[in-house]
């Protein structure tokens, strides 16, 4: 298997967020900008995280054993996209 990359839109609004924070969330569902859906582990986007909750345009890469590699922000999103599932 090559290494290979998704783009995903995330809208976590604040109190989702809260959720991964407090270990009641772990996981972010998501369908990529090509269809697939994606599952992650939230943590990822811990960086992204202000007073809001984490919004934005992710590229996210994953190693040739299909193992999460890196994550980086290449786009924001505005508050009112419809929300990511996160449990």
């Amino acid at each position: 298997m090559k290494p290979e990359s998704v783009i995903v839109d995330v809208a976590i609004p604040r109190d989702d967020w809260l959720r991964v924070y407090e270990g009641s969330a772990h996981r972010v569902y998501v369908v990529a900008r090509d269809g697939r859906s994606v599952v992650f582990p939230a943590r990822i986007l811990q960086r992204w995280m202000d007073h809001d909750g984490v919004y934005g345009t992710f590229v996210i890469s994953y190693n040739s054993e299909g193992r999460f590699d890196s994550v980086r922000k290449i786009a924001d999103l505005p508050k009112s996209t419809p929300t990511t599932q996160v449990e």
